[in-house]
Order: structure tokens, then C-alpha cells, then sequence
């Protein structure tokens, strides 16, 4: 019998400053939402210099960014309008390889307000030792991030796909870096093994196909 492969994880949240006297956190959602937030359980912290391996946060080109880990990024032809992507608060860089310090966590409560949702770890039970806590992100397994809907992708996917110009591939993207307007695609060119920054906008971006591996490149004078 073949080994059940592993679900990839995403980053769903951030865990930010402590609240109140009882270990609480403040959760910030790279979606935005927080049901599917709300639903989990037993999770993995990370934290590494970097950011974590997969964001959760949605978008595609020229839609208003929101923020994200595992991200997911929501992208349609130009036809249909504008593209978005829900990206990462912070500005951490999402790349193919980083080192990461890992736990594995309990949440056993939820508080939600005018504040936003606060979560408390069990063994966690006071602001100082919860605030240990402070700048991990919740990883969880696909399933169990906010679900992506038609046209949107997660930004660890977008890493690690060839890019296509004119019909030729001419590099692969080898990272996804927080931009103030929009998040950049880092491209690592074939020829000569320079980088380019392109912004994730749908003007310089076209047809991204995961399953084909690839990512049209739309302004080829953006690698000069």
C-alpha cells in the first residue's frame, strides 16, 4: 500500500500582540475572513525570517489587497475585470526555500469583538508567556483554509512556475514579495540568471495555468 500523501499547509494567520491578562492573542487573518479560523483545533506555528512557506492570502492583479499567508491569489483575464490578490499583511517575502522554527499548538478558545478574533493556546495562560506566541503563522492543511474561489490561487503555488513570454519560457518565479500596491513575482531568468520584479498586475500578467505549471508574462520590457 502506497504511503497517504501528505496535504500541503498553508498559512491562515498571523498571531499577533497579546490581550488582556488570560493569554489571549490577536489573530490576523491573511483572508480577511474568520470562520474557517474559528473552526480550528490542533495547529502548526511557524516562524522564520522570511515568512512562511505557503500564504492563504487571495488576489490577483489590480483588486484591493487583503492580506495573507497560504495566501491565495484571484486572478481573471482582463475581460472579466480586474484582478486582486488578498496578500499577506506584513512584508515578509515568500520564497521556495527558507528555514523555519516550528510548533505544534492547541487553541483551546475564541474571542471575537470590535478588535477582531483572539484565540488562547493551551499552555499559554498568561501575556508574557502568550507573547512568546507573537509573529508565528497558524499553519493548517489546505483543506482547512478559507476556500478559494474561481480564478484565485494561493501564492505558494505561483512559486516555482515556469514563466512564459511569447511563447517561450524564459525563467520561473521564484518568489512572491509584499509590494505596497500589489505583490511582486520575483522571476528568476533562465539566460544569464538575473532576477526581475514584476507586479502582479494584469496589465503585465496573463493566463496562469498550476496544473500546466506556467505563468504568462504580458510586458516582456519589464526583464530589461
Amino acid at each position: 500500500m502506497e504511503p497517504e500523501k501528505q496535504e500541503k499547509l498553508v498559512a491562515v494567520a498571523r498571531v499577533g500582540a497579546p490581550r488582556g491578562l488570560a493569554g489571549y492573542v490577536r489573530l490576523k487573518s491573511y483572508s480577511g475572513e474568520t470562520e474557517h479560523l474559528k473552526r480550528l483545533k490542533v495547529v502548526t506555528l511557524v516562524r522564520g525570517s522570511a515568512g512562511a512557506p505557503g500564504k492563504e492570502g487571495r488576489g490577483a492583479p489590480d483588486r484591493d489587497n487583503r492580506g495573507a499567508q497560504g495566501k491565495a491569489i484571484s486572478g481573471a483575464p482582463e475581460a472579466e475585470g480586474p484582478r486582486t490578490l488578498n496578500a499577506s499583511e506584513g512584508s515578509r517575502t515568500l520564497r521556495a526555500t527558507e528555514e523555519f522554527r516550528t510548533l505544534r499548538a492547541t487553541i483551546v478558545e475564541f474571542e471575537e469583538g470590535e478588535w477582531g478574533l483572539s484565540a488562547h493556546f493551551a499552555g499559554y495562560d498568561s501575556p508574557e508567556k502568550a507573547g512568546e506566541l507573537t509573529g508565528y503563522d497558524i499553519m493548517v492543511p489546505r483543506s482547512q483554509a478559507s476556500p478559494l474561489k474561481a480564478n484565485e490561487w494561493y501564492l505558494c503555488d505561483l512559486v516555482g512556475l515556469k514563466v512564459l513570454l511569447d511563447g517561450q519560457f524564459i525563467g520561473e518565479v521564484a518568489g512572491v514579495l509584499e509590494g505596497g500596491a500589489d505583490p511582486l513575482l520575483e522571476i528568476l531568468l533562465y539566460e544569464g540568471g538575473a532576477k526581475a520584479i514584476v507586479p502582479f498586475r494584469s496589465q503585465f500578467v496573463g493566463t496562469i495555468d498550476t496544473d500546466a505549471g506556467s505563468l504568462e508574462l504580458l510586458a516582456g520590457w519589464l526583464l530589461e
